[in-house]
């Protein structure tokens, strides 16, 4: 939980950036436990039927801060299991402060939303052109991206924050998807918008 990696090759596609130093410092990071243990937070199982859960060490140190802190994966806070998210979030920071890993030079930029041409998890740079706050709220980024922010998280947010989002340049971190036609995201947590 709390963590997204970089994709390992597969079905052709070659290493994405920082993927195979993911999958090494995790399987380091596994074989020094003398013991694991697995947290669980509000779900157990994820609706693929993955388990899902915070991993440490006999020392009390988390697998997913470890990563983080050394730019190797991305903080992604998913609704409902967010106990540890803000510690987590802290753990991006230091990585980021510090340009470690994706966050260096040679890890991944931001894609500017109007360039936008696949699904998957990335990072998106745009303008709000629009923020509508109706039943779901919603921005556009650039005129392009539409990021939902659907009545079951809008608890997390103010209205007048969001609101206040229109013609400011925004980064958002998730996973880009197509629905009716035109590419979006979900905003679920504040640690998934972040303003320039």
């Amino acid at each position: 939980l709390g963590v997204n990696a970089t994709e390992v090759a597969r079905e052709g596609r070659p290493n994405e950036p920082f993927a195979k130093q993911a999958k090494q410092a995790a399987k380091k990071f596994l074989a020094k436990a003398k013991r694991i243990e697995l947290l669980t937070d509000t779900e157990i199982k994820d609706h693929y039927g993955r388990w899902l859960g915070h991993i440490y060490n006999e020392s009390g140190e988390s697998l997913e801060q470890h990563l983080l802190q050394q730019g190797l994966g991305y903080h992604v806070a998913i609704p409902p299991n967010l106990s540890l998210a803000e510690c987590l979030y802290q753990a991006e920071q230091q990585a980021q402060d510090n340009q470690l890993g994706l966050w260096s030079s040679k890890g991944i930029s931001p894609v500017n939303a109007k360039l936008i041409r696949r699904g998957g998890f990335q990072r998106v740079r745009g303008r709000v052109t629009t923020a509508n706050t109706g039943k779901h709220w919603r921005i556009e980024l650039d005129n392009y991206l539409t990021v939902m922010l659907y009545s079951e998280h809008q608890h997390r947010f103010t209205r007048k924050w969001f609101e206040r989002l229109q013609g400011k340049n925004v980064e958002i971190q998730g996973w880009v998807y197509k629905s009716r036609g035109e590419w979006r995201m979900k905003l679920e947590t504040p640690y998934g918008i972040e303003l320039l």
